[in-house]
């Protein structure tokens, strides 16, 4: 999911969002890019896709 999301978003404070819509709902995994890659902060998902997703795509 976090290597190839259907997006990634920005979020706050240099976090980016990778997020796939997924089971209805849109699987969310806020990360920071760091010198060794990807570190995840967290993975959730919820069923409000309208609020977080962006047309056009990344």
């Amino acid at each position: 999911m976090v290597s190839q999301p259907e997006q990634i978003v920005p979020g706050e404070h240099g976090v980016q969002v990778a997020q796939s819509r997924a089971h209805g709902g849109l699987l969310r995994v806020p990360f920071l890019e760091i010198p060794e890659g990807r570190k995840i902060l967290t993975v959730y998902w919820t069923s409000k896709v309208d609020k977080y997703w962006r047309q056009g795509g990344e």
